[in-house]
């Protein structure tokens, strides 16, 4: 019978056995795992070490870090390709209606090749700022094997030095503060436009109401009908006259009466006839109504009456009242002719007269 407090040695062999056995198995799926990763880190450091090495580069080198107002200054631009990117394209002239540009305008842009894949621009900059700036960024394009990509330079900070001395005698010069733009509310722009709008429309109202006005102010006018006035009544009413005169005649009035009486028929002569009788003598009226054609009887009256008239202004001759009405007789008796012989006529010059009024 086998003692309770003694312990069996093969056992304790086995179970030793056993625990080894586990162990060498641990220790080996663990230096595999390890052996795993290191080996794909180096696979990852194998492929991104030749990219980052090989990718295009950029450089922005200006000669100067800060600038004072009117201040031109160089920046050079140091370009750098790839065997993927073999060909680069630089910008032959450098737009200036960026935001990048609101303070530098370009001078002067001149490229230079430097060696195999790299190459370079020399960009001359002039400061019209009065604030710290940033150099603009430019995109370089690269190009080969059919792609393309673009890569842009650093922004480089330029500082704003001012062109005032440093002495204490200037200071008043100098601003309390920097200069910053502001934005303006979209409700001060939205009062200038109802201001804008306001205004036309008062102007507009101003002219229609001053245009409407002087409208009603001045109508038409009316044109009046003209009326003929015939020669004939004009002569009858002047001889109508004359027979009134004829009681009050006076010495020194006679001359003064013939001369109306004579040109009277003067003024007919000349209106129905278009002789200038008023402007020639009783000889030449009378020839010139002969030659015209006109009757015998006609110019018999005429004569009669620019006689008479001639006798008193030329003959010295002194005329009596009964005389002046043996005158005016004649006178009234060449009104009877001319009544019968010149209707048609002054008919025709009625017409002429009126008639055109009414198209």
């Amino acid at each position: 019978m086998m003692n309770r407090g003694h312990v069996d040695t093969a056992s304790v062999g086995q179970v030793l056995g056993w625990w080894q056995l586990s162990c060498d198995a641990q220790i080996g799926l663990t230096e595999r795992m390890v052996r795993w990763m290191v080996l794909m880190c180096a696979i990852g450091v194998a492929i991104w070490a030749p990219i980052k090495v090989s990718a295009q580069t950029v450089e922005t080198r200006p000669t100067v870090d800060t600038v004072r107002i009117g201040d031109q200054f160089d920046v050079q631009y140091v370009v750098r390709a790839t065997a993927a990117f073999p060909e680069v394209d630089l910008p032959e002239s450098l737009g200036a209606d960026s935001e990048g540009f609101a303070a530098l305008e370009v001078v002067d842009v001149k490229r230079f090749r430097q060696e195999a894949r790299q190459d370079s621009i020399l960009v001359r900059f002039q400061y019209f700022g009065i604030q710290d700036t940033l150099l603009p960024s430019i995109g370089f394009k690269f190009f080969g094997n059919g792609r393309d990509t673009t890569v842009f330079s650093a922004q480089v900070p330029l500082f704003f030095g001012s062109s005032l001395p440093n002495d204490s005698t200037q200071a008043e010069l100098r601003p309390l503060k920097e200069i910053y733009d502001f934005n303006q509310p979209w409700w001060v722009f939205a009062l200038w436009a109802l201001a804008v709008i306001a205004l036309m429309t008062l102007i507009g109202w101003f002219i229609w109401t001053r245009v409407s006005t002087r409208e009603e102010a001045e109508p038409e006018p009316v044109v009046e009908p003209v009326v003929f006035e015939s020669p004939l009544v004009v002569l009858r009413d002047s001889l109508d006259q004359k027979g009134a005169e004829l009681a009050r005649l006076e010495p020194d009035t006679f001359e003064r009466y013939y001369d109306e009486l004579g040109d009277a028929i003067r003024a007919y002569v000349e209106a129905v006839y278009g002789i200038r009788s008023l402007e020639m003598t009783t000889y030449e009226t009378l020839r010139a109504l002969q030659s015209e054609g006109y009757p015998d009887s006609l110019v018999k009256s005429t004569r009669a009456v620019l006689l008479e008239a001639d006798k008193i202004k030329f003959a010295r001759f002194t005329p009596t009242v009964d005389h002046a009405r043996v005158v005016l007789e004649h006178a009234r008796d060449f009104v009877r002719r001319v009544e019968l012989d010149d209707r048609q006529r002054l008919e025709a010059m009625r017409k002429a007269v009126e008639e055109p009024r009414h198209d």
